[in-house]
């Protein structure tokens, strides 16, 4: 729908943007300048999705003001302190859910960009 009738997906999104379901308020999120952006991927993040609060915590985590911020939200991907970032055998989690949380960002900046943009770096 996105490639044949853009303007309806468009109003699709920006519709469930307006009532505030994650996945497009990541989608527009990742799409718009920083203050709009950061935004809309708090909000996707507050509701729990988890690929915006690892971009956002990415984002934040370069500002020396809100690093702090943006470690919370790496944690929330991470599982910090929660009793699901243990696995079965009692170990701590590897960063897995943050690997997957990068593809998934990777592939949703490279789809609205149109394949302009072609690395998120965690450094």
């Amino acid at each position: 729908m996105k490639w044949v009738e853009n303007e309806r997906y468009l109003a699709i999104v920006n519709h469930l943007v307006a009532v505030g379901n994650p996945d497009a308020c990541f989608i527009v999120g990742v799409t718009l300048d920083m203050a709009q952006g950061l935004f809309l991927l708090d909000k996707a993040a507050t509701a729990g999705h988890k690929t915006a609060a690892y971009v956002l915590g990415l984002l934040l985590y370069k500002s020396d003001e809100a690093r702090a911020t943006g470690k919370k939200y790496i944690s929330q991907v991470e599982g910090d302190g929660d009793e699901a970032a243990t696995t079965d055998a009692g170990n701590k989690r590897t960063n897995q859910e943050c690997r997957r949380c990068r593809k998934i960002a990777e592939d949703a900046v490279q789809e609205q960009t149109k394949g302009k943009v072609l690395n998120i770096s965690t450094r």
